[in-house]
């Protein structure tokens, strides 16, 4: 038996909801309750295992929370947000319920969905990693097993922005590159995760510096009443998580996780890994009410990580971000939000080796360190004109400090070229400084937004998005539209606008350009922001109360992009990370369009199934006009998931889940290589010219998870393995020239791996 309760908050003004009708049902008869004074609810001796909750009040549209899971180890604390009904109804009105997937953020009426911390845990081939959880979802891949990076909508990775309690922060994953979004593992553990929002297009005016997507994150809070705690073991790390209260009087609570890398097990059972990574994090969130002042909360999250090639070359990423919030109401029509936070990020590598032979020696030196840091605040209030009409405004200012180096060297001896009359043969020692200096920068970002509710069938969501960055002066201003029609309970019409900017890494900015005088000049200092028009429209079917078919078509047209000014004229479209050392102007421009299609029963019954389908075409413009495709042009991604669980043993109080999933995309695209070329400079000579005409064979995977939950009296354990590309089919990831074997060989993507885990919960 286990304690199901929570709080029940208007969504506007975050005050409680007092008489709110509660019903918690499952295979059984359901119990009901109200919401006391203070919108708390509670339910206890309730059995293990799936259950619904369902919210009803005059006046408001009634709420669901479906099929949670219920241990033995860990109550399960809600947190329920109701808003007004456009109309006033002097009755409860028990309306079906909406789409389980619809994103937290109301005003986001297309391409986006929330997520909980279950389906990260328990989609196969995720490994607790909420970027890899996101390529179960369409127009979303992968290019690269090794790391959590994601293309989606055809665009580069780095246009994905993160971002966690409401404020931008640094990209949160371990063993990330200088300006990328994504690396090897998320820093923030799953079991931190309150319900979040995923949003891949035409974004609401209040999210500004980003180009293809947002993860916008929300920490929870921990238990008010007892303390609790989650441990965990498995072959990908060992995790402690702690909750609990710190005054029952004042309902403070404290969360904390830290988590300990262990992947030289991996190795020692033989999983072959070219480099042997380890990793630390840290995360915490402490809530604190107060009755004249609103709500407190300090948050804080950090991780370390370091690897050691087998090549020789050590690497290095850290970051961290502490922040404090305070939720505000005014008065029942006014809420402010305000967050300050500060953050930090370091990345090295030290790449020295002496290439040739102990008689010959050629050595190269590869060294970059680079710290970036930011201090950011945010101001964000919501005004409830009345049950039509609601405006949400808000002003956010970023100062930013970034020191940079970065320097290739290497012998005389060594050469790219064997033909000493090219003019890139070297003839002395080759050393080059990329980037060496100190920049500092500040930049705004304001919002307005207006949402009104024309009827009960048809909202209209209206907005502006300013950004100034102080370092060129460079500005953006973006309108945001987007409009939804309710045509039938079941069928559902959306249609989004905006526009987009981002801004470049500061590394990209201070990058160094030696003239023929020797003197040295900064030439992308001035390079503006990126942008982008996204047009969106939507159809979505809710076949029945657990079944929904969306349909999405999307073009976004990408302009001001930087670019080279000369031969081969790439554009930073084609790039995974922040930092390109040549001259860039911004004369590129490109374009991403497609169509998505989704079928999604959600989980009822212990069965739930995820099935997309997506159709795209990535292309970006030269300065000749011509057309390419972009790296991340795979054409078409089809992905799928199943699950089913089994309740077993005599009180049926223990679950067995079984889960698939797979993923069949077209191959990433790559440069063409010079193989004559290749052979006589004894390395990988690319046609850039040709632009990324070549394409990788399709992409294929499938991967299979087990999981077995106990459920004492006192405590929940829980075995789980995890099997990723169980068919151990071979992805191909890129074409190179070996000089030790002499001829052309293939770089495969991930083998089969097993992942082994148990956590237990108190």
């Amino acid at each position: 038996m286990q304690t199901v309760r929570g709080r029940v908050l208007d969504l506007d003004t975050k005050l409680p909801l007092v008489g709110v009708n509660v019903i918690l049902g499952s295979e059984g008869p359901g119990k009901g309750t109200i919401t006391d004074e203070e919108g708390y609810f509670r339910f206890d001796d309730i059995p293990v295992g799936r259950h619904d909750i369902q919210f009803s009040y005059i006046g408001y549209e009634s709420r669901a929370v479906s099929d949670f899971q219920l241990t033995s180890g860990k109550e399960f604390v809600a947190k329920v947000e109701m808003e007004e009904s456009a109309y006033a109804i002097s009755e409860v009105k028990i309306t079906s319920r909406k789409e389980r997937s619809l994103p937290l953020n109301e005003l986001a009426v297309v391409s986006g969905r929330s997520f909980s911390a279950y389906e990260v845990e328990n989609y196969p081939g995720a490994i607790s990693d909420i970027s890899r959880a996101a390529v179960s979802y369409p127009g979303v891949v992968s290019p690269n097993d090794g790391q959590n990076h994601i293309v989606i909508r055809g665009n580069s990775p780095k246009g994905l922005q993160w971002r966690l309690e409401g404020i931008e922060i640094p990209n949160l994953n371990h063993f990330s590159d200088i300006g990328a979004s994504g690396g090897g593992i998320n820093v923030i553990s799953n079991n931190m995760l309150a319900d979040s929002d995923f949003l891949t297009g035409a974004f609401p005016s209040e999210y500004g510096n980003a180009l293809s997507g947002v993860f916008d994150l929300r920490l929870r809070s921990g238990n008010n009443e007892k303390h609790e705690q989650t441990f965990q073991i498995g072959m990908m790390g060992t995790e402690a998580m702690v909750e609990g209260p710190i005054s029952k009087k004042t309902n403070t609570t404290y969360i904390a996780q830290y988590r300990y890398s262990t992947l030289k097990m991996m190795q020692k059972l033989g999983i072959k890994l070219e480099s042997v990574p380890d990793f630390q994090d840290l995360s915490f969130k402490i809530y604190h009410p107060t009755r004249k002042l609103g709500v407190f909360t300090l948050f804080g999250i950090g991780g370390l990580s370091h690897e050691t090639g087998a090549s020789g070359y050590e690497m290095s990423s850290d970051m961290a971000t502490v922040g404090v919030t305070n939720s505000y109401t005014v008065n029942p029509k006014t809420h402010f939000r305000t967050v300050l936070a500060v953050s930090g990020r370091t990345y090295t590598w030290d790449d020295d080796k002496n290439i040739g032979t102990a008689e010959t020696p050629i050595n190269r030196i590869w060294n970059t360190n680079i710290a970036d840091y930011t201090a950011k605040g945010s101001f964000i209030v919501n005004r409830k004109i009345n049950n039509k009409h609601k405006l949400k405004a808000g002003i956010v200012y970023e100062m930013a400090w970034n020191d940079s180096h970065m320097s290739w060297y290497s012998d005389t001896l060594f050469n790219w070229f064997s033909d000493p009359s090219h003019p890139g043969y070297q003839t002395q020692n080759y050393e080059h400084t990329y980037v060496d200096g100190s920049v500092q920068a500040g930049t705004l970002e304001a919002f307005a937004n207006w949402r009104y509710r024309i009827g009960e069938t048809l909202t209209l969501n209206t907005g502006m998005h300013f950004i100034q960055f102080y370092l060129n002066n460079n500005f953006s201003v973006e309108p945001r539209l987007g409009l939804q029609w309710n045509i039938h309970p079941r069928h559902t019409l959306s249609a989004g606008f905006g526009i987009h900017s981002r801004k470049e890494s500061m590394t990209l900015y201070t990058g160094e350009l030696t003239l023929h005088d020797g003197t040295v000049i900064n030439p992308n200092m001035d390079l503006e922001l990126s942008k982008a028009r996204h047009y969106v429209l939507a159809y979505n079917y809710r076949i029945g109360q657990h079944m929904n078919l969306k349909t999405e078509a999307y073009y976004q047209d990408l302009y001001d992009i930087p670019a080279y000014p000369f031969p081969p004229y790439f554009t930073t479209l084609n790039f995974d990370y922040g930092f390109e050392g040549n001259v860039l102007t911004n004369y590129g421009s490109g374009y991403n369009a497609g169509i998505e299609v989704s079928l999604e029963r959600y989980m009822h019954n212990g069965f739930h199934f995820m099935l997309n389908g997506t159709l795209y075409d990535s292309k970006y413009k030269n300065k000749l006009d011509e057309w390419f495709n972009t790296k991340y042009n795979g054409s078409y991604i089809s992905t799928g998931l199943i699950s089913k669980e089994f309740k077993i043993g005599s009180g049926k109080q223990h679950t067995l889940g079984i889960s698939s999933r797979y993923i069949f995309a077209g191959g990433m695209r790559y440069l063409p290589i010079d193989k004559e070329a290749s052979m006589a400079t004894l390395s990988t000579v690319r046609l850039w010219d040709d632009g990324f005409s070549e394409k990788l064979s399709d992409y294929f995977r499938i991967d299979f998870m087990i999981k077995f939950r106990r459920n004492r009296s006192r405590y929940a354990g829980e075995w789980s393995v995890d099997m990723l590309n169980v068919l151990n089919h071979q992805n191909m990831l890129n074409e190179y020239w070996d000089n030790n074997l002499n001829a052309f060989q293939a770089e495969y993507q991930n083998p089969f791996i097993l992942i082994l885990s148990y956590r237990i919960q108190l």
